[in-house]
């Protein structure tokens, strides 16, 4: 028996709760890398951290596979979690 409602699952999983982590990665992220007064480069992040949410969710559904959705958006979330931790 095929499951047909897993792939579609794992696209909404990936979408909502991989596109809001990987928001929150980014502004913080971009609140650390920014060279600008702390305050606009907390407030650019966050920003920026919604429209990478919408792109996340719109990714999660126009991805060929529910694999390469999921690995589209945990690997750049990981990659820029590292990268935010070794930045100052």
């Amino acid at each position: 028996m095929r499951l047909i409602w897993l792939p579609t699952t794992a696209r909404i999983f990936a979408g909502f709760v991989g596109g809001y982590a990987l928001s929150a990665v980014v502004a913080l992220f971009l609140a650390k890398a920014l060279p600008a007064v702390r305050l606009e480069t907390v407030l650019a992040g966050a920003m920026i951290g919604f429209v990478v949410n919408v792109v996340a969710i719109i990714w999660a559904f126009a991805a060929r596979t529910a694999t390469r959705a999921c690995l589209g958006i945990f690997v750049p979330c990981v990659a820029l979690g590292a990268i935010s931790h070794i930045v100052r």
